[in-house]
């Protein structure tokens, strides 16, 4: 007795897709049987000779960087936090494996801030500029994407970490704001020249993560500093782009 057609809906749409997977393995053989012949030829060979490789070994235990650049202060919706100046700094590093390394660093944001008086009028309030140095210290945990080898004399790496960022002035101004001190979430991502043995350039950029929150005074006052309860407080990233000399102290 001969079996019944498929004529159902469904019956179709699976032959249909049985007969699609059949017609792309056949199709996808020669290219299979192609990319197998051409990586056994691959394993066949010795390989680049280590005169003509891109890799050179960077051998790094500790060192010392100190660099310069530049702070670029995040979003200030009320303007009186210490705004976007210089930065110089140093940062030590010590090797725990061999791609990983722990790092301390120590920068100084050369900045300056105006504070306000949100008790006077509008056009009265800025109290005028003032000179307001930040000490940023951080440490953390970094990673050579390359390990303890360069390429094209290049070494990329990222990193993550906490710290502090403080103004050292403990009193409020006039308005009842304060930078004080705050907690530090960090991260970054850079790349390395080596130059010579124990000397190497380094270029990175860095990200810092700290909360902020403005006084009452600016929100009671007729008319407010700010007009918003939403930009009372939150998150503000600042960034640093900055350029190095390390020196490697072990290796």
């Amino acid at each position: 007795m001969r079996r019944p057609a498929l004529t159902s809906p469904l019956a179709r749409g699976g032959q249909a897709v049985r007969q699609a997977v059949r017609r792309a393995v056949r199709r996808a053989a020669p290219v299979a049987l192609v990319v197998l012949l051409g990586t056994g030829r691959l394993a066949a060979q010795v390989g680049t000779l280590p005169e003509r490789s891109p890799f050179a070994d960077a051998p790094f235990r500790q060192g010392l960087t100190t660099f310069a650049g530049w702070w670029n202060a995040g979003r200030d919706p009320a303007g009186v936090s210490p705004a976007s100046a210089p930065v110089i700094g140093a940062r030590y590093d010590w090797t725990i494996g061999s791609a990983g390394s722990l790092y301390v660093r120590q920068q100084a944001v050369l900045s300056s801030r105006t504070p306000l008086d949100p008790f006077r009028a509008v056009n009265q309030r800025g109290l005028g500029r003032y000179r307001w140095p930040l000490a940023v210290t951080d440490a953390g945990f970094a990673m050579q994407l390359t390990g303890q080898k360069s390429w094209r004399r290049l070494i990329p790496g990222a990193s993550l970490g906490v710290g502090l960022l403080t103004d050292l002035v403990a009193e409020r101004d006039v308005g009842g704001f304060a930078v004080g001190t705050n907690v530090l979430f960090t991260g970054g991502a850079g790349v390395t020249y080596v130059m010579a043995d124990r000397w190497r350039l380094r270029l990175d950029w860095g990200v810092f993560l700290h909360r902020f929150r403005y006084p009452d005074t600016y929100v009671t006052q007729t008319p407010p500093v700010l007009t918003q309860q939403s930009l009372r407080g939150g998150w503000r990233a600042n960034t640093a782009l900055t350029a190095g000399l390390h020196w490697t102290v072990f290796r």
